[in-house]
């Protein structure tokens, strides 16, 4: 957190330093922004957190698949355990097909980085909403039920519930 956030507040005032001094230039913002002489460098580093997100990627979609074939939700995949030292180095050929067909996918429909990062933003503007709405109605459901109110009081808050919870 120390080191994280710094350097996100730098990224993103460095970014909109560049934008500010050269407004029409902002397809690529990212690599247009970075001194020539440290270009490479950074280039290195992206690249590996690229490859650390990715491996991310792969080991969360293991735990996801993993987890829904315990529940039966999904069908039963191979695993091939690739060390036989540590327990948690495990391959799946099925999970790491479905990545590659669902990355070869996002390619082929959205075709242009800027689509995908529009993409990106919408996805996750929608889950906050979503999470936010469901977080306040538990909430307030939550307040409903408790000891606190007379019956005549938690009908109401019932009602204002409904109210909240229910679509337009």
């Amino acid at each position: 957190m120390l080191t994280i956030y710094p350097s996100l507040v730098l990224t993103y005032a460095g970014q909109t330093a560049y934008l500010i001094k050269n407004p029409n230039d902002h397809d690529d913002g990212f690599y247009k922004f970075i001194p020539t002489t440290i270009y490479w460098p950074i280039f290195i580093i992206a690249t590996l957190a690229a490859v650390v997100a990715s491996q991310s990627l792969i080991s969360a979609t293991f735990s996801v698949i993993k987890q829904s074939v315990v529940l039966d939700y999904f069908p039963k995949i191979k695993v091939v355990h690739t060390s036989s030292n540590k327990e948690g180095e495990v391959y799946s050929p099925e999970v790491n097909y479905i990545l590659m067909i669902l990355c070869v996918a996002v390619i082929l429909i959205f075709g242009d980085g800027k689509d995908i990062g529009n993409a990106f933003g919408m996805v996750n503007r929608y889950t906050q909403l979503s999470l936010d709405d469901i977080f306040n109605n538990h909430t307030l459901l939550s307040f409903c039920r408790s000891d606190l109110f007379s019956h005549h009081l938690k009908s109401c808050c019932y009602q204002l519930y409904l109210s909240v919870s229910q679509p337009q």
